[in-house]
């Protein structure tokens, strides 16, 4: 039984062994990926943007013109979030350029 077991898992493994492969081609570039430029500019945008946005609320609810705390709540915690992000974009930057930095040349 234990040879019926290992000579079928032998089976198994000589299908599969070249027909699942499928060969990677790290130079071919099918899609067009966005660079990193761009994409930071638009957190940074986005950012702004909710930071603006959720003073604005603050404003509003300082004034009594709104009396919806959580959308305002929300707001903020939406800010907060982007705010992180683009911290810790920053500071994996200010690490890697400080490990070109060390290198020896």
């Amino acid at each position: 039984m234990e040879e019926d077991r290992d000579m079928q898992i032998e089976e198994i493994i000589s299908i599969m062994g070249t027909e699942q492969r499928v060969p990677i081609s790290l130079t071919d570039k099918t899609h067009d990926t966005e660079s990193f430029q761009p994409w930071l500019s638009s957190k940074l945008q986005k950012l702004d943007n909710q930071i603006i946005e959720s003073d604005l609320l603050v404003r509003k609810l300082a004034m009594g013109e709104t009396e919806n705390l959580h959308q305002i709540m929300m707001a903020l915690e939406k800010a907060k979030l982007q705010f992180s992000l683009v911290t810790e974009v920053r500071n994996k930057l200010l690490e890697g350029y400080k490990e070109v930095m060390r290198m020896q040349i």
